[in-house]
């Protein structure tokens, strides 16, 4: 059972670079319509493996479902890297709120998501309940496959980037205004739209921008504030799944809930975690997201302490009411984590690859998808694994001294002391503003920060 659920993470994981570089050719209503009809086809044909084989058949009902789940999250992928590099490419002024609008209806959906499915289970049966679920699905593509393909043109297949040639071309004209704002293709037309992110002098080169190469994902990867950054990624999955697999055995083992209790308890962090989401989309702008990342995780961390209740402070181990406290600040915290990482990833890379802004975005996209796999992949097995070596508790202590010992990595290597000092400086209460020398020219922010990266 446990590598039927851990084969799907490993779809999402190798797939979702594939589906970023196939943006470009595929477009992306052409790409998230395929996800869909192939999450639904895949969800269907799970049903349907009560209806082929009998009970005697294990090794073909394991093998096969083995290999439907690993569609579905190659499925999977594609729907989440489309959805991100729509967020990133059509909406590059306003990503934050688009972000957090797909972070609330994955939470929503995470929430009912559950609920739908024991009642269908309930009223039909195992065959049945996925029968409906797959054909629902279905159903929905085809409506998104509609919508997807209005004039906005998020079908329109991309040329940039398809050889070295137009690559080049597209270097040789790119340019920066004359009010330092730089330009951003559109998806949608051959028109420009001023993007506000990142401006610097008419001039200007950052590093690591060879006008002559083609961005590849390591070429992203060995800037530490863009791999640290996703690396954040990987710990806020990994610190929201290591407890699916043992939540449930402490709440009936040592509290004695029954199983709708505890189903309850499950969805505690949720009615946190979407109005958090939500909500996310209105942090100032003149606060920098790594300082909203390094908040988010040292939160985390001491949240995780009282939902141990933390064995290492001597809190009380029977206190089922700092466990609940404790999840449902979680739930806040992963909110407010969800929302700064991808806008953090694409602003800080950007302006060192001039011209090939689309193809960044799509990397990204492709990375942030295949990174949050990972810690929904590898949390799980931690959890199980700890949890029988060292019990409940100091499983949760170590989750939360990790998050705390990535927070001074990242500190660190980020430049997050640099971050907090150019929050500060650019609070509307603070004057003058400054740039990352600390001039006191009231220059845009983002652009200060990329030249010193």
């Amino acid at each position: 059972i446990g590598v039927i659920f851990s084969v799907y993470p490993i779809g999402v994981i190798f797939v979702s670079p594939l589906a970023a570089s196939l943006l470009p050719q595929m477009g992306r209503a052409n790409s998230i319509s395929m996800g869909m009809a192939g999450m639904g086809i895949f969800t269907a044909c799970f049903g349907m493996i009560d209806l082929l084989f009998q009970d005697d058949d294990s090794t073909w009902i394991i093998t096969l479902s083995i290999v439907l789940r690993l569609l579905q999250g190659s499925s999977e992928a594609f729907i989440k890297t489309t959805c991100y590099s729509i967020a990133t490419n059509e909406y590059h002024q306003n990503k934050e709120q688009i972000i957090a609008l797909v972070e609330t209806m994955v939470g929503i959906g995470l929430l009912i998501g559950p609920v739908i499915a024991s009642i269908l289970y309930e009223r039909t049966d195992f065959s049945k309940s996925f029968l409906i679920l797959g054909g629902s699905i279905l159903v929905m593509t085809i409506f998104a496959r509609w919508i997807l393909s209005s004039p906005r043109g998020y079908n329109r297949r991309s040329t940039k980037n398809s050889s070295h040639d137009d690559h080049l071309k597209t270097v040789k004209n790119s340019s920066f205004s004359e009010h330092n704002d730089y330009k951003v293709p559109s998806l949608s037309d051959d028109s420009t739209t001023t993007n506000p992110i990142a401006v610097a002098e008419e001039g200007d080169e950052y590093p690591n921008n060879d006008n002559n190469h083609i961005v590849r994902s390591w070429d992203l990867l060995v800037r530490p504030r863009y791999a640290l950054t996703m690396g954040c990624t990987t710990l806020g999955y990994f610190e929201y799944c290591y407890f699916e697999p043992i939540l449930a055995t402490r709440l009936r083992n040592d509290f004695g809930l029954s199983v709708e209790q505890i189903g309850w308890f499950f969805t505690l962090m949720l009615f946190c975690y979407i109005p958090a989401t939500f909500a996310g989309q209105w942090i100032p702008s003149w606060i920098e997201k790594r300082v909203t990342l390094a908040l988010a995780i040292f939160c985390t961390s001491i949240f995780l302490f009282l939902f141990g209740p933390s064995q290492l402070l001597g809190l009380p181990s029977d206190s089922l009411l700092l466990m609940g406290i404790g999840k449902n600040l979680m739930g806040l915290s992963f909110g407010i984590w969800a929302i700064p990482m991808l806008p953090e990833l694409v602003e800080s890379s950007i302006p060192h690859w001039k011209g090939q802004e689309e193809r960044v975005n799509n990397l990204t996209s492709g990375m942030f998808s295949s990174f949050s796999a990972i810690g929904q992949l590898i949390g799980p097995i931690y959890g199980s694994v700890a949890a029988d070596r060292f019990g409940w508790r100091l499983t949760a202590d170590m989750v939360a001294i990790l998050g705390l010992l990535y927070l001074l990595l990242f500190g660190i290597f980020a430049d997050l002391l640099n971050a907090i000092r150019m929050t500060i400086m650019n609070a509307p209460t603070s004057k003058p503003k400054v740039d990352a020398t600390g001039s006191g020219l009231a220059i845009n922010r983002h652009s200060a920060e990329s030249v010193t990266q």
